[in-house]
Order: C-alpha cells, then structure tokens, then sequence
C-alpha cells in the first residue's frame, strides 16, 4: 500500500480515525482534569495560583475540545490528493500531540523541571510553540508552489529549519548569539514570503479585472454575441484573493507574536496554560481556513485554484498547443468544441490540466510546425493518402492565402498569431498598410499567383494539414476503449445543427449548405461526422452549459 493509499482510506469517512480522534480529546481533558483538581507540582507553573479553578477547568476542557473538532473535520471533507488539506492535516495532528505532551508533562513533572519546560524565556515552551507551525509552513510552501514562486518557498522551508534548530540549541554561547543572526533572517524571508503572497493577490485579481474588461468591450463591439462567465470559478478566486492577504496578515504576525511572547511573557502576566490554548486556537484555525477545510460544499480546492490562477498569468497573451488529455480515471470526454469560444476552450484546458478529476478533452490545438501545424497523416483506409482528401476534398488556391484588410480591427497578438500560422502552414500572408489601392490590388493578384502555385504543388491538400484528425481520433479512441461517455459542444442556440455524414465531407455543396445554420465549426463538423460513422454515441450539450459541465463531471475518486 502507498501513502496515499493509506491518507484515502484512513482518513474520510474512517471510523477508526473518528474514534481516535475522540479518544485523543477525551484522554487530554481527562489528563487536564487531574492536573487542576490534585496538586500536582506542576500545576503551579502551567496554570499559576491566581486563576479561579472554573476559569481553568474551562481552559482544560476547551483546548482538547478545540484539537479534537478540528481534526474531526478531516472524517468530513478530507480530500486526500490536496497537498494543502495534506498539510493542513499533518499540522493539526502535530499541533494536537504536542499540546498532549506539554499537558502531560505539567502532570508529571516536578516544579523543577515544570519551569525548565514552561518558563518563557529560558525554557523550551516557546519553541515548542513554534513546532506547532510546521503545518502552516507547509501550507505556505504549497500555495507558493501553486503560483511559480519554488525559490521562495524553499527558501522560507529551510529558514524556518534554521529557526527551529535555534530555539532547540542547547549550547548557551550559540543558544545567546545565534538569534540575532537567524531573528534578522527569518523577517527577512517572512517579509519575502508575504510579499509574495499580497503580490500575487494583488496581481492576479488585476489579471481578472483586466480579463473581465476585455471581455466587455467584446461585447460592447458586438464582435460577438453575450459571452459567458464562469461565476463559479470567479467566486472561488475572490474567496482565494482574500485568504492569499490573510496568508500574508498570518505570515507576518507570526514572525512577531512568539518571539515577543518569549522577552515579555513574564511582564505580561502570560499563564502558559492559557497561551498554549489561544496558540492552538489560532494554528487551527490558520490550518482550517488556509487549508482549504473550512467552507461550503462544492467549494474548489484552494490549491486547484491557485495553479489555474498561474496557469492564466502564465499563458496570457499566448497560445499554448494542446494535444489532448485522456484521464483514465474520468468516466467523461469531451470530443468536440467550437473553438471560436476562445475563453471557454482555454478554461477547458486549463481545468483538464490542473483540476483532479476532471473530464478527460479529445479535442487538439495545433501552434506551430513543431507540434503538428501543416503536418500530414496517412489514411489506412486509403493507403498513399492522408486524411485530408476524406475532410476537405480537394481546396481551392484560396486556402494558401492569409490577407489583413483592416489590421486595426485586430490586437497584435492576433495579428501576430495570424502571420504565425501563415508561415507554419505555407500560406502567402498579406497585411494592409499604407499602399495605394492599386498598389494594395496588384500585391494581392501577385499574392493569388503564388498561393495558385502551391495549391497546385500541394495537390490541393488543406495547408493546415490533417495531424490535427490523427491526433484526436486517437484521443477518442482512447476515450472509448476506457469505456467514457462521449460530448460535443455546439455554438450558443443552435444544438444538434449542422451535422455532415463523412462521405459528405469532401462534397463542397454539402458543406456550404450545412454552414447555413451549422452549430459546428469546421473541425467539428468532421469530428461528429467520424463519430457517426464510427457508430460511438455521443451526448450533445450547447457551450452556455459549459462551466456547468465542467463543474458537474468532475470525477472524485
């Protein structure tokens, strides 16, 4: 058995790990109940001799309360793939056993050796304190690991190690020296870590806001008909913007609290009972919240969401090619997608790549030459052919010419794109600039001679080539022999509209009558034509269901 397999079966829904989490809370108030009530030495130090015994009895039943909820937590919404809840747990359960051994030790120890271990600034209270924290360390490694900042998450793992090794250094010159030096250093690297959180909180909700008014002015310029939002997911970002800043809030008031807790806890009349139950209380609660533990139902892992928020920065602006993805877990695939909803396509792939259990997606996206742009396969049924003559027939000289009449109703990056593919695909690309129209008219007739040429060169094969067919047919086959559910996405209001038979593929009547009122891009129209000719059924859903699919066909294993 691996260690997930065990976090998968010892944890959710585990009765031996609901009873043990039980037991632990209950054999602590127990330990707690007999420290307070029978004079035991040291009890003097660990709760002192001015609080009223109901005010300590309540702090010896609330502390091992406090550790047991949270981690019956766990039992309800342990998720055991998240690193985050992974560390989440591990610190909670770590947070637990030593608030045991220290309510243990003021049972059994003497008044000696009861100062040596609670004392403030002279015994191992504080430091132990600080032990508790390697969960929330481990919960601000991962996030920074979700959003592309590795150094600095290793960077604050080993300070945190060099800290701990401090606190715990028995020899007195070292002991009294070092933590100037390693103090200095670790509000150095809990500034960086900070910083790089409210950073990317900052970034990232700027990064949507600029995303959103795009996404307006698309529709304020008709360009297109109503977007759509995925408000799941946006809600989710919001909820994740808010707990990255109180990460950072977390991050530096913890750098601060204990150390000054170990000069002034004698002044202020600290009673480490006390202070060990408003400690725990604020580790688990960090642990829960940041964890991703504590929320609705349906909410999205934390963690899920913050590599999709770098994935989205990472790839903004750009194109990235995508070859398909075949999650055999996944009882679901989506087959086929009307590229011209470019945001919805981008949000599949990002989901597909990042999310656990998400539905396996056939569909490709070709860039480059290097990933198969203008590239052939050969039919088996028609050997010494490739795919394209079933597809296309035989295109016409048009297909090897790329024009620009009016660049300024394009971005750069689309125009950039365009001439890229051009060039990948072989096609003659013309861009309008300042020539006269009969400059512009005699470029455009020398631009229509060569692309003639090629296309004839060619044979009248598609310039985009048929590695794209090659590569989703092996996608889906895949998808069928793993016995997955079939779908196909169709434009906004027009469901089921525009299907092709395959023999009537390569005919250029019945492809222009179904481009009349198609529901399918021209991709698509092969694909669903293959999967009908293959016999494979199929569910067809319109794009406006999209993100409610795509939240709803999520595999959890």
């Amino acid at each position: 058995m691996t260690f997930d397999d065990f976090l998968r079966a010892s944890v959710k829904g585990n009765r031996f790990f609901y009873c043990l989490a039980v037991f632990i809370a209950l054999a602590r108030v127990i330990v707690n109940m007999a420290v307070i009530l029978t004079p035991r030495p040291g009890r003097s130090v660990f709760y002192g001799d001015h609080w009223p015994i109901v005010l300590q009895m309540t702090d010896g039943f609330l502390r091992p309360v406090l550790g047991g909820l949270s981690l019956l937590l766990f039992f309800y919404r342990f998720n055991w793939r998240s690193w985050l809840q992974r560390s989440s747990l591990a610190g909670c359960c770590l947070t637990a056993f030593i608030s045991l051994g220290l309510e243990f030790g003021a049972f059994v120890m003497n008044e000696e050796l009861a100062r040596q271990e609670f004392d403030f600034d002279s015994g191992e209270l504080v430091g132990s304190l600080w032990s508790t924290r390697i969960g929330l360390a481990l919960v601000t490694g991962v996030k920074l690991l979700a959003l592309g900042w590795p150094k600095t998450a290793f960077i604050g793992g080993i300070t945190y190690l060099i800290w701990m090794g401090s606190q715990y250094n028995d020899d007195d010159e070292t002991r009294t020296a070092s933590p100037a030096f390693v103090w200095g250093v670790l509000v150095a690297v809990t500034a960086a870590n900070a910083g790089a959180l409210c950073y990317e909180a900052e970034s990232k909700q700027q990064m949507l806001r600029d995303k959103e008014a795009r996404r307006l002015n698309r529709e304020a310029g008709a360009k297109k008909e109503k977007e759509l939002k995925d408000d799941q997911f946006m809600r989710h970002v919001a909820r994740n913007v808010f707990f990255l800043r109180l990460g950072a809030g977390l991050t530096v008031w913890d750098a601060g609290y204990l150390p000054l807790v170990k000069v002034f806890g004698h002044q202020l009349g600290l009673v480490p009972a006390f202070l060990l139950t408003f400690d725990n209380l604020f580790v688990f609660l960090s642990l829960l919240v940041l964890g991703g533990i504590v929320g609705r139902r349906g909410t999205l892992d934390p963690e899920e969401v913050l590599a999709e928020l770098e994935h989205m920065a990472r790839t903004n602006g750009q194109r990235i090619a995508f070859p398909g993805r075949v999650n055999s877990h996944s009882r679901h695939c989506i087959v086929s997608f009307p590229g011209r909803y470019a945001e919805e396509w981008d949000a599949a792939v990002r989901k597909v790549e990042l999310q656990r259990g998400a539905c396996s997606l056939a569909c490709v996206f070709l860039t480059d030459e290097t990933s198969g742009l203008g590239g052939h396969e050969q039919n088996p049924e028609h050997p010494g052919d490739c795919w394209c003559r079933a597809l296309y027939g035989r295109v016409n000289a048009a297909a090897y010419i790329s024009i620009v009449e009016d660049p300024s109703s394009m971005t750069e990056d689309e125009l950039r794109f365009k001439e890229m593919d051009a060039k990948a695909m072989g096609q003659e690309f013309l861009r309008r600039g300042s020539q006269s129209d009969a400059e512009w008219e005699r470029e455009k007739e020398n631009a229509e001679a060569k692309a003639q040429e090629k296309c004839d060169k060619n044979r009248g094969l598609a310039p985009w080539g048929c590695c794209w067919f090659h590569s989703w047919k092996k996608n889906v086959d895949d998808a069928v022999a793993l016995g997955q559910t079939l779908h196909v996405f169709y434009f906004e209001g027009k469901l089921g509209r525009g299907k092709l038979q395959w023999n009537e593929l390569s005919r250029e009547t019945s492809v222009a009558q179904a481009r009349k009122d198609s529901g399918l891009g021209a991709s698509q129209t092969a694909e669903v034509a293959y999967l009908q000719k293959c016999g494979y059924q199929f569910a067809e859903h319109d794009v406006v269901d999209f993100y409610n699919f795509m939240a709803a066909h999520r595999d959890e294993e």
